[in-house]
């Protein structure tokens, strides 16, 4: 039977007076402020609205209305509004004074997605984790949307994606658009309910959703359907900005016409000189139309824009091996596992020149930091055990081949180098 009890409306829920004004917790200024009246500190906007200067030039008050936590800026660097008045104090203060004056009550999960966002952006090894676990709690269409996006870098763990694909049904648009934007590589590997509920998303009753759809689904995409046509007119719509140029682009690399994509990349470098993401996407079509020396320079302007991002110095790199000189993409790859601890393939590609070059007690060393980072990648043990082969280690290379078949139980290499080492 029906219920009798008529469902709660917006209003009802978050509680309204008669006159419609939203009922409000009382807050008493100076006791939650701990600031006396009329000096800094003592307003709300000082503290959750602080002022940044944009631009060299413009302040303005960030309206995320967020709370100080110092515990973040200890941890990660993150600014807080505290030291921003108290520039003489220490962070490890303001922690402090928090604590005092608030304690368990900076408990909040503010912090927790914080601490989970920091580590998808350092990719540490527990980030994956972090996010799964705040994603579950997020109540926030587009905090989710943002965890959707940095979670999709594990988009190949089934974990990653099965989370990943539940949010292709959120009431908010904004997490089925970062879902669709999500499943974008799976579409590379023909993974068929990725490319299912991508056709579903491309009907979606939101046009950002839509594209974004279609933006995933771009190779695959019947061009008279409604949303490859928004989708291209987007394009075209941007394509007088740098950033829809390189998108324009884009476009026409995945279809197969590196020379137009080419054009378009140029341009988009043209238009903004100091745009490194620009400069790396340039340097992917160079190399597509076989420019690589060419590729190589703009990969270099790159790193000089962007010296601290680690993949365009394994891009770079990758680049320079291929040309054949090694002591250069030794160096870059190096740079690039300093400037990220837990770059898997980083480790691994540079555990492969280090071999090249005959330095295979750094390579295996190399190679097993890999491993660290990414315990269930068959490549990189693999690697490792050929070259323990090469070094007359046969009992350790067998443990590591025997580690790849409990991997991989049908890997017909790792079969043929186990019956070389078994005749040693």
């Amino acid at each position: 039977s029906r219920s009798k009890e008529a469902p709660k409306s917006k209003l009802q829920i978050i509680q309204t007076t008669a006159d419609m004004t939203v009922r409000a917790p009382v807050i008493d200024p100076i006791a939650h402020s701990h600031h006396p009246a009329g000096k800094g500190g003592s307003l709300c906007v000082d503290c959750h609205m602080p002022q940044t200067t944009y631009m060299q030039r413009h302040s303005r008050h960030d309206h995320g209305f967020t709370i100080p936590d110092p515990v973040l800026t200890v941890e990660a660097a993150i600014p807080n509004a505290c030291n921003k008045c108290h520039a003489d104090k220490t962070a490890q203060w303001a922690v402090d004074t928090n604590e005092k004056w608030y304690g368990d009550r900076m408990q909040r999960f503010t912090r927790t997605r914080a601490r989970a966002v920091v580590a998808a952006r350092r990719r540490a090894m527990n980030a994956a984790d972090l996010l799964l676990s705040t994603i579950a709690g997020e109540t926030n269409g587009y905090w989710r949307a943002s965890e959707i996006t940095l979670l999709s870098r594990w988009i190949s763990e089934p974990r990653v994606a099965k989370k990943i694909f539940e949010n292709a049904t959120a009431h908010d648009p904004l997490p089925r658009a970062m879902t669709a934007r999500a499943l974008s590589p799976l579409v590379g590997q023909q993974d068929q309910q990725a490319i299912r509920v991508l056709q579903i998303l491309s009907r979606d009753p939101v046009r950002a959703v839509r594209i974004e759809a279609a933006q995933s689904l771009r190779t695959l995409l019947d061009t008279n359907s409604l949303a490859a046509r928004e989708y291209f007119t987007f394009l075209q719509e941007n394509a007088d900005q740098p950033s829809g140029a390189m998108q324009l682009g884009g476009y026409y690399f995945d279809h197969g016409d590196a020379t137009t994509a080419l054009s378009w990349f140029q341009k988009a470098a043209d238009w903004d000189t100091n745009s490194a993401p620009l400069r790396h996407e340039l340097a992917v079509a160079l190399s597509a139309n076989g420019k690589t020396a060419e590729a190589i320079e703009q990969l270099r302007a790159a790193c000089r824009l962007a010296p601290n991002e680690s993949d365009y110095h394994y891009k770079l790199g990758l680049a320079l091996a291929e040309i054949g000189d090694l002591k250069g993409a030794t160096g870059e790859l190096e740079q690039a596992v300093a400037k990220n601890a837990e770059f898997a393939d980083g480790w691994y590609n540079l555990g492969l020149a280090y071999s090249q070059s005959g330095r295979l007690q750094d390579a295996v060393r190399s190679i097993e930091q890999a491993e660290r980072v990414s315990s269930t990648e068959a490549r990189y043990p693999y690697a490792r055990a050929t070259i323990l082969a090469r070094m007359g280690r046969t009992a350790e290379a067998k443990e590591a081949a025997l580690h790849v078949l409990s991997m991989d139980p049908k890997n017909q290499q790792v079969v043929e180098l186990l019956q070389g080492l078994e005749q040693k």
